[in-house]
């Protein structure tokens, strides 16, 4: 029997009813995630029994943005969490999303600066998530969230072949700062690292990376380490390139971990990021390839990060995000 973490230290927020509040549709009683979204804490999730008949999927925040600032970005992702529920609260339940059991388990909190200690909480939240049969979409956070979120996955899928699929402008595979520090951008090499210090296989890809957004430097530790891409430019030259591109992905592996950087859309249409930037990817692009990952029964753990609400206009990335989110939802399928 798995043994499951207490949460109810101070880096641990339990979750809050009024963030999912939406439109009535008095002929729908169940019309919107508002309406489907149950708020637990951690303690009493890993207490309860899961319902056997309906997937569970379990937001879990990550109320941090001290990778950011340590890479010099633009704080204020650590109050994207519940700007992402709001938004998400009015969407409207469609196909897949009826029949799952959705749970809102509260935030992770990064306290006096002290990421790896977050990270560490965030963890073993993401492992006991998953250890208790549900599905953990993690709302970051700056980046520096995907370092979290797979020490909590590797001791459930490490030794499968795994596959981790980022949506992002940036590699995101920066050196290690010193005494051995990690930024918002060196979550993907710390992985790489991980795995092979531990005798495992990297299998690393990203879509939407800009030349603009990554130094040569980057770029050569990227083919170090055999990372498999598609710049924005690749996938505006050729509709399908980035589908097939997905596609084939998922027949080569087992399981997937995805990460949605906000980033990796174009300003037009995500002002609100810790980098924002003019050229970038359009939603049109980006939804489908999250609904072939969703319904693929291989994706594993998801999580959407660096969205930064301080600087968004009039919540225009914080609702792409949540239709980001919902779109996955639709066409979500269990393993």
């Amino acid at each position: 029997m798995h043994k499951y973490p207490k949460f109810s230290d101070k880096n641990y927020s339990f979750p809050n009813q009024e963030d999912w509040e939406g439109r009535v549709d008095s002929a729908e009683p169940f019309a919107r995630f508002y309406q489907a979204v149950k708020c637990k804490s951690l303690d009493a999730f890993f207490m309860s029994l899961l319902p056997t008949e309906q997937p569970t999927i379990v937001f879990l925040g990550f109320a941090c943005d001290e990778g950011v600032r340590r890479n010099q970005g633009r704080v204020g992702a650590a109050s994207s969490p519940k700007a992402l529920r709001k938004a998400l609260a009015n969407y409207p339940l469609h196909d897949n999303a009826f029949a799952l059991h959705l749970i809102d388990v509260g935030d992770i909190n990064c306290l006096d600066g002290n990421l790896e200690n977050a990270q560490q909480h965030l963890a073993q939240a993401v492992e006991a998530i998953i250890a208790k049969g549900a599905f953990p979409l993690i709302l970051g956070g700056g980046h520096e969230t995907a370092w979290g979120s797979y020490l909590g996955l590797r001791q459930s899928v490490a030794r499968q072949n795994i596959a981790i699929l980022n949506f992002d402008a940036h590699f995101d595979m920066r050196p290690m700062l010193e005494n051995s520090q990690g930024t918002s951008g060196t979550s993907f090499l710390q992985i790489a690292q991980n795995r092979l210090n531990n005798n495992l296989a990297f299998h690393y890809y990203c879509l939407g990376i800009n030349k603009a957004s990554n130094t040569h430097f980057l770029f050569e530790t990227a083919k170090k380490w055999q990372v498999q891409y598609l710049s924005y430019e690749e996938i505006y030259a050729t509709s399908n390139k980035a589908i097939q591109f997905v596609e084939n992905i998922i027949q080569s592996h087992d399981a997937l971990y995805v990460s949605l950087c906000m980033d990796v859309f174009s300003a037009a249409f995500a002002p609100g990021v810790s980098a924002v930037s003019p050229a970038g990817l359009m939603p049109y692009q980006v939804m489908p390839l999250l609904q072939i990952l969703a319904a693929s029964k291989k994706t594993v753990l998801f999580d959407i990060v660096e969205l930064a609400p301080a600087y968004d206009q009039q919540g225009l990335t914080a609702k792409l995000g949540a239709q980001c989110i919902a779109e996955f939802l639709y066409r979500y399928q269990q393993r």
